[in-house]
């Protein structure tokens, strides 16, 4: 089968339950499409590379990797509102 058509079946066939898996982790609707798109830019860089079957793994493995950074930057943003907030009284 040729790569594209790989790639599309892929998509076709894990998109529902990757994007249930992100949307478990960070419960944002366009952060999991975002995320998404990532991995599956990802994998069309690394598809002759990986062996096959275990596409799937690959996604989610990184999937699951963009969801912690994502959700670590959102604590580190909150944070540093709240020690903004709190040093200068001011919203922006």
């Amino acid at each position: 089968m040729g790569q594209e058509k790989e790639f599309k079946r892929l998509f076709r066939d894990y998109y529902p339950q990757l994007y249930a898996f992100a949307y478990g982790m960070v419960r944002d609707e366009e952060a999991c499409r975002d995320i998404i798109g990532d991995a599956f830019e990802m994998l069309w860089g690394h598809l002759g590379d990986i062996k096959d079957g275990n596409e799937r793994g690959f996604l989610y493995r990184v999937i699951r990797n963009k969801c912690i950074d994502r959700i670590r930057s959102s604590v580190s943003r909150q944070r540093y509102e709240v020690f903004y907030k709190t040093f200068y009284g001011e919203d922006d």
